[in-house]
């Protein structure tokens, strides 16, 4: 057992993460895909009717063969090596078709938001993130895509930006996402999970998602586990929140004037002469 508990954490530590097949079986995937599908929705696809997000559902019965899982809870003992707990869990929904990207990012860009006041070294040691899928995954349906060894470079320069919710985001800016992809020790690889596949990440692991063009829709769950031993510092979430709101806001505004100054003109090229 000790040999097995210094593969997983070793495993962990050298790839950025670790992965576990089959965490869930076929039943518990398809009682919780139909309680999803009951779940009002608290962001939809832009312009469409589609579920996108429910928000934390950490508090509900129904996700506790998740949270209480014993596969996920050894797992995430190993990899921590302290007594830890959850702060959310979020089930993410690719509506077939038009279920958006998600921009290429490390966790540790939004550190001031779920572990305010935390240092990188102890994001390191003590946050691990957690990502189940529901569906078989792969590049056409929106599947979770990673750069490897990408954790090995620290916390990455990050850029600020607003998605198609109009949340408030960080992305790896595109000229450093191409030179980490070139680089000799990281490769960007899709993972193909299978459908109750669980992986086990580094808050510096750098990933993303593509959009789902399939007619079949791609759900998964995530969750974040952290140290029972630390204290947030409500003061520094509090001017994150602050932030965050504030470059939502000017944003909107900014890209406003740049469509009224434009708007006249949009479509003057298809104006037939």
């Amino acid at each position: 057992m000790r040999r097995h508990i210094i593969d997983i954490k070793s495993e962990y530590e050298k790839n950025g993460y670790f992965i576990v097949n089959n965490i869930i079986n076929k039943d518990q995937i398809k009682d919780l895909k139909l309680f999803i599908a009951s779940l009002p929705p608290k962001l939809l696809v832009p312009f469409s009717k589609e579920a996108w997000g429910y928000g934390n559902c950490l508090g509900l019965d129904e996700f506790k063969v998740i949270s209480q899982n014993s596969k996920i809870l050894q797992t995430l003992k190993n990899i921590l090596s302290d007594d830890f707990e959850f702060n959310h869990l979020m089930v993410n929904r690719k509506a077939p078709w038009i279920g958006p990207e998600v921009e290429y990012h490390q966790e540790v860009f939004n550190s001031k938001t779920f572990a305010p006041g935390a240092l990188i070294d102890e994001l390191t040691a003590k946050w691990c993130q957690i990502y189940i899928s529901l569906d078989s995954e792969k590049s056409s349906n929106g599947g979770l895509r990673v750069i490897t060894n990408s954790h090995l470079l620290g916390q990455i320069k990050s850029e600020d930006m607003v998605n198609q919710n109009y949340s408030h985001k960080r992305r790896v800016p595109v000229d450093i996402l191409s030179e980490v992809v070139n680089s000799n020790d990281c490769e960007l690889k899709d993972l193909d999970l299978q459908a109750g596949d669980c992986l086990f990440f580094s808050p510096l692991l750098v990933h993303g998602s593509p959009s789902n063009g399939t007619a079949s829709e791609r759900v998964s769950i995530v969750l974040q586990a952290k140290s029972k031993r630390f204290l947030p510092n409500n003061s520094i979430f509090e001017k994150e929140v602050a932030y965050r709101n504030s470059f939502i806001i000017n944003s909107i505004l900014k890209n406003k004037k740049e469509i009224d100054a434009n708007i006249k003109n949009k479509y003057s090229d298809f104006k037939s002469k």
